[in-house]
């Protein structure tokens, strides 16, 4: 395989996850609910409107846009969260270790262990199974409906537009050459703000 061809999809990964991680961000602070398959591109949606601004506060404070920076700020509180959940798992199977320990005091250790494995395991595999509940409990309905033709209608544009006007060598008019020479400083410079002077 070509490097370039790993880095092009690697680099369309971190794009995603940034997206998804901002928006999570956002809508976590926001406490937004609705259906699944909604939120999930909500999330991704509302990252992607996220990024420009947030290109802005760093430029503004001083901070340059590196990818890395944005990638931290998008997965600082969805790994917060999963390092919180791990722990109050563990605590509670901590807890339900003790009470078990207290009833059974008469056990030997051997059969203690194992029944302690044994119950990690199960809550482990319970907690899963009901987060993977939630993934899938996707209903037909209006709105997964619209969902989707607004999903059919996006992968449409998106063809036509990698295979139509962005192939062409002689762009439209000016401005794709002026919003290129843009995303060229802001990669070489790394904020969005002209040198003084």
């Amino acid at each position: 395989m070509n490097l370039a061809f790993i880095m092009e999809y690697l680099t369309l990964l971190l794009f995603v996850v940034i997206c998804y991680g901002l928006g999570f961000t956002i809508l976590k602070w926001v406490n937004f609910q609705s259906e699944v398959l909604e939120r999930h591109i909500m999330f991704f949606a509302i990252g992607l409107s996220a990024i420009p601004i947030l290109g802005v506060i760093l430029s503004f404070v001083g901070i340059p846009l590196y990818w890395w920076i944005f990638l931290i700020l998008s997965l600082a509180l969805p790994l917060s969260l999963l390092i919180i959940f791990i722990i109050k798992n563990q605590k509670n199977q901590h807890q339900t270790g003790h009470e078990q320990r207290e009833q059974h005091e008469q056990h030997n250790q051997d059969e203690h262990n194992k029944e302690q494995e044994k119950i990690y395991n199960f809550n482990i595999k319970k907690s899963v199974l009901t987060h993977l509940k939630t993934l899938t409990n996707l209903k037909i309905t209006k709105s997964t409906i619209y969902i989707f033709i607004v999903i059919m209608m996006f992968l449409i544009i998106l063809y036509v537009m990698n295979k139509g006007a962005f192939v062409s060598p002689w762009l439209e008019d000016g401005d794709s050459w002026g919003h290129m020479g843009y995303a060229k400083y802001i990669e070489i410079e790394k904020t969005i703000y002209n040198p003084e002077g």
